[in-house]
């Protein structure tokens, strides 16, 4: 009588138990199933993109139910994560996700406010754009050596993390990936990249320093735009051009050198850093007019050789805070100094008077001084480009 009492009691539990539970398509092999809290995916196979429109995206079936869900089991078999799959569940806390999936489809995560931590399985190779954007409350994740492929604005938004390190795995990082993390006081940039995306890194107000991989080439528009943080950043030789942007309003910059690899600085590209007082120019065959914008500039030097001769490159007008430049030996034409009246020092290392007809227009030549090697003081005193200078010394006296 008592065993009989018992399946009975033992029946009633399981009734209950599945009393409420909902079951949908997931793909073609891939079902799911929310039973109280959990969602359950299961099957085998990737997980598909849903015919389900709201407001003109895919959803998933289980979209409606979605301020239920806490917590997300994938079960073993299930090889990726579809697109949306878990958009807008921001009562969910925990995810378990299995060495099965290989990729994280778009929005798959986005706007998971309650999500602190993920563990991504190391046979993940891609994870797609904004997979995780808006996750608030994420303080950590990591990235496996397997992913290869990062997104646009993948972690974007996530204001909780405050590092992450990216493996040398991947070899493509999506525009604005990290946009507005923060909390980010420590990122780890891979070697295996060969440009720094658009906005990569933009608005991370608490990053303090950066060091760009060697084997970068190009640091794009806005990639280090608005952060103020900033106070140090290393550029490897191998950066061949900076974007538009590329570190406007670097408020915490105080001095940077720009390699000799460097060929080209786009528009606006250090404007805004007011606190830059020292910079390391090499010889650049294109600079925009407001390529070099800053208000604090003390002391630039030239480097490399050949010409020099960007018209007006350095011309801020009433905002030129310039009083020494170097110009060293191998440079032989200039013109990037027009307007900076506050100068005082000009050092040229070149023996042979570079050709600088318009390179100091209205500078008061009798107010700065110029420095020339040792026995060429006569060839600049007869330069017609050098000549007004009433003050012409040895460098070495300097």
């Amino acid at each position: 009588m008592m065993g009989k009492i018992l399946k009975v009691v033992m029946l009633l539990a399981v009734m209950v138990s599945t009393v409420g539970a909902k079951t949908w398509k997931a793909g073609e092999k891939v079902t799911a199933k929310l039973s109280g809290e959990t969602l359950t995916i299961s099957g085998t196979g990737p997980m598909l993109k849903s015919e389900i429109k709201d407001g003109g995206y895919p959803v998933p079936p289980w979209y409606g139910s979605r301020g239920a869900i806490r917590n997300v089991v994938i079960e073993n078999g299930v090889t990726s994560i579809g697109m949306m799959a878990f958009f807008g569940s921001t009562g969910l806390t925990s995810v378990t996700i299995p060495n099965s999936v290989t990729s994280i489809g778009e929005r798959a995560f986005q706007g998971c406010t309650g999500l602190t931590s993920i563990t991504i399985p190391n046979k993940v190779t891609s994870i797609g754009e904004m997979a995780f954007q808006g996750c608030i409350s994420l303080t950590s994740i990591t990235i496996p050596n397997s992913v290869t492929f990062i997104g646009n604005m993948a972690f974007s938004g996530c204001i909780g993390l405050t590092s992450i390190t990216i493996p040398n795995s991947v070899t493509s990082l999506g525009e604005m990936a990290f946009y507005g993390c923060t909390g980010l006081t420590s990122i780890t940039l891979p070697n295996s990249i060969k440009s720094i995306g658009p906005r990569l890194l933009s608005g991370l107000t608490g990053l303090t320093s950066v060091t760009i991989p060697n084997g970068v080439t190009s640091i794009e528009d806005g990639a280090f735009i608005g952060l103020t943080g900033l106070t140090s950043v290393t550029i490897p030789n191998s950066v061949k051009s900076i974007g538009d942007n590329a570190f406007n309003s670097c408020t915490g910059l105080k001095s940077i050198t720009i390699p000799k690899s460097v060929t080209s600085i786009g528009r606006g590209a250090f404007y805004g850093c007011t606190n830059i007082t020292s910079m390391t120019i090499p010889n650049i065959s294109t600079v925009t007019s407001s390529g070099l914008g800053f208000s604090a500039l003390k002391s630039v030097t030239i480097t490399g050789s050949g010409e020099w001769a960007i018209d007006n490159i350095l011309t801020i007008s009433s905002n030129c805070s310039i009083t020494d430049v170097v110009i060293e030996d191998g440079i032989t034409s200039i013109g990037a100094f027009t307007g900076c009246n506050g100068l005082t020092s000009i050092t040229v290392l070149n023996p042979k008077p570079p050709l600088a007809q318009y390179a100091f227009s209205g500078i008061n030549k009798e107010k700065a001084c110029l420095y020339v090697p040792s026995g060429s003081i006569d060839a600049y005193s007869s330069s017609d480009d050098w000549k007004l200078f009433t003050c012409i010394k040895d460098a070495a006296s300097r």
